[in-house]
Parts: structure tokens; C-alpha cells; sequence
């Protein structure tokens, strides 16, 4: 089951929805995951499970746009760790970023 969500920047940037792993049909080959490409202002979603095929994009699950601290609480889709507070905002560019669960796919 995949969770969909939300990004949020108290700089006034928000996401549209983001879904966040996979269904119940696809999660062997698909794992979506958000993603940025160097020098882009948006999220992307992308196939994590594909990345050779994305060079150029840092994804949300990396240690290079969240700073770990504050919480312990993570999102997870299987061993994948997304942090939902304290994340790289593509608008500002600061780690002030949040991803706010508000449902579930599957």
C-alpha cells in the first residue's frame, strides 16, 4: 500500500499530490518515490527502483535534502525512510520542506 501525500514550506510552497511507493499490483518493480532535479523548483515523483535512468535527480529518501533531526517518526514504504519534517525546499532552498500524509493508495 502506498501513501499519498502532500508537501508543504512555510515559504507558501505546496505540492500537488504525491503518491509515494506503490499498489498492491506493481510494488515489485515500482517503488515512487519524491525526487528533484538538480536546479529544478518542483518534485517529481520517480520510480526509485530505476534510479540509473534518473542521474541528475536527488531523491527525497537520500540524506542530501532532509536534515535528520527533530524527529524519529518517518514515513516508510517497505526499507525506504522519508523524513516528513526538516526537507530541502525546492522554492526557498531551505529545509523547512514537510510532507504530510493524507491518505492511502493501493
Amino acid at each position: 500500500m502506498g501513501t499519498i501525500m502532500k508537501a508543504k514550506c512555510k515559504c507558501g510552497y505546496q505540492s500537488k499530490d504525491l503518491f509515494y511507493g506503490a499498489g498492491m499490483m506493481d510494488f515489485m518493480k515500482v517503488a515512487m518515490v519524491p525526487a528533484i532535479k538538480n536546479g529544478s523548483s518542483q518534485i517529481e515523483m520517480i520510480n526509485i527502483k530505476q534510479r540509473s535512468k534518473f542521474p541528475h535527480h536527488i531523491f527525497y529518501t537520500d540524506s542530501e535534502l532532509s536534515e535528520k533531526r527533530g524527529t524519529k517518526r518517518t514515513i516508510d514504504h517497505f526499507n525506504l525512510k522519508l523524513q516528513p519534517e526538516n526537507n530541502f525546499c525546492p522554492a526557498c532552498k531551505n529545509n523547512s520542506l514537510e510532507f504530510l500524509a493524507v491518505g492511502c493508495f493501493d
